[in-house]
């Protein structure tokens, strides 16, 4: 995972790529990318959250073990549904500031 814009996307996939891409022992399979209005708010969220995979130093990308091709979106479902709990939660804040 990392925060980027669309101007820099596709350069933060191909590192991300080339990290990998030496390494038999992973297999690369997917990017997920996810708009959202708090982009900092989401990655820390899914951080927190997804708490049976194993991140890497950085803490951007995660290893889990993919049983079958549904695994992709398993994690891509857990991720919007993610996206909707904080824009929830960013709109709820902007509503209690405006009535305060």
């Amino acid at each position: 995972m990392f925060i980027t814009t669309e101007k820099d996307i596709g350069k933060e996939y191909d590192h991300t790529r080339r990290l990998y891409e030496n390494r038999k022992e992973y297999k690369y399979v997917n990017n997920i990318s996810v708009q959202s209005v708090c982009a900092r708010s989401l990655y820390r969220r899914v951080q927190k959250k997804f708490t049976d995979v194993k991140w890497n130093k950085l803490g951007n990308v995660f290893e889990t073990d993919m049983i079958g091709h549904r695994d992709v979106w398993g994690i891509s479902d857990r991720v919007y549904a993610l996206r909707i709990e904080e824009h929830e939660r960013l709109f709820n804040y902007i509503k209690f500031i405006n009535s305060s």
